[in-house]
């Protein structure tokens, strides 16, 4: 079968060694199997086993907060390897018993999933620093191009043409969000409200943006090694309004969502779940952006205070770069 380079439109997992390609990165593409990494060979069609590395745990958010509702309303969940059931049954006990670590309630985070975490954008962010671009876009005109298929449907105006119309370039944000026990949800609150404010403005600015959040574990199970656990929150040119998704980004998210998530990471390896949920391998406060890829980084770290001016800075001197 021909092998064919393309660029990843959508971040996705490689189907031979199941890590993630992120989106704007090269990839080869094969009819039947799907995509894997410039290096990666398909070893007659079957995905190989990861020699080193990360390990990928890719989930929509739509998935884990069906879960998460699933396990507060029923008390319980049937998981595939059975001690997993007793490790969401402990969190849900955790969050029933201790809003105060977890950064919300329950009913909190009923209210921000259903009507979303709504937030002011972040102000003076400079958005003309990314400039508008041309974009075609099929319409309905008298002089332009016969559709067949139009006319043997009856359409009344069966020819359409490419305009023009002005757009900001997509982008796609990755938000890591992986915080140790010690951490305070004071720390994890301030973060997760900076960025929902940082998506806030470039939702409102009319940036086509791509979300989606990483956490980065040690030790989930036994011998699990280094893993990413990956919920796509939004996907570009996906019309859903803020509020749909924004919960991910609510005080609660990391601890409620976010554990939610990585308990079905491990039932999908068919692992048993440590009930620490392993550790955290955050590294440093930051927001960085990378031309090739378009993909604005946002990195945290596990300390006593969260840097907000520092980060917002970081954040413009990463939008200028886009401009470039």
């Amino acid at each position: 079968m021909r092998d064919k380079r393309i660029s990843v439109r959508h971040g996705a997992p490689c189907r031979a060694c199941k890590q993630m390609i992120p989106a704007g990165s090269e990839a080869i593409w094969r009819k039947g199997y799907g995509i894997r990494h410039l290096t990666c060979t398909p070893d007659g069609g079957r995905p190989q086993k990861p020699v080193q590395g990360r390990n990928s745990f890719p989930f929509d958010y739509a998935e884990v907060r069906d879960t998460f509702q699933k396990l507060v309303d029923q008390g319980t969940l049937r998981t595939k390897v059975q001690s997993n059931t007793r490790v969401h049954e402990r969190n849900l006990e955790t969050w029933q018993r201790d809003s105060s670590w977890i950064g919300c309630t329950i009913q909190d985070m009923r209210d921000f999933i259903a009507n979303g975490y709504r937030v002011a954008g972040i102000e003076d962010l400079h958005p003309d620093l990314v400039p508008v671009r041309k974009r075609r876009r099929l319409k309905f005109d008298e002089d332009g191009e016969l559709q067949v298929d139009l006319v043997a449907s009856g359409f009344d105006y069966p020819f359409l043409q490419w305009e023009q119309r002005e757009k900001k370039p997509g982008m796609v944000v990755n938000v890591s969000v992986d915080f140790n026990a010690n951490v305070s949800a004071q720390v994890i609150r301030d973060y997760q409200t900076w960025v929902a404010r940082m998506l806030t403005a470039l939702e409102n600015e009319g940036y086509d943006v791509e979300v989606n959040v990483r956490m980065g574990l040690r030790d989930t199970w036994k011998n699990s090694g280094t893993n990413d656990v990956l919920i796509r929150v939004k996907r570009e040119n996906e019309a859903v309004d803020f509020s749909r998704w924004s919960a991910m980004f609510s005080p609660g998210g990391f601890r409620m969502l976010g554990f939610t998530a990585i308990v079905m990471a491990g039932d999908r390896e068919g692992k048993p779940v440590n009930s620490s949920l392993g550790s955290a391998t955050s590294s440093k406060w930051g927001v960085s952006f990378d031309t090739e890829t378009r993909i604005l980084s946002v990195n945290c770290e596990g300390s006593r205070d969260f840097p907000a001016a520092r980060m917002t800075d970081d954040l413009k001197t990463a939008l200028a770069k886009a401009k470039g």
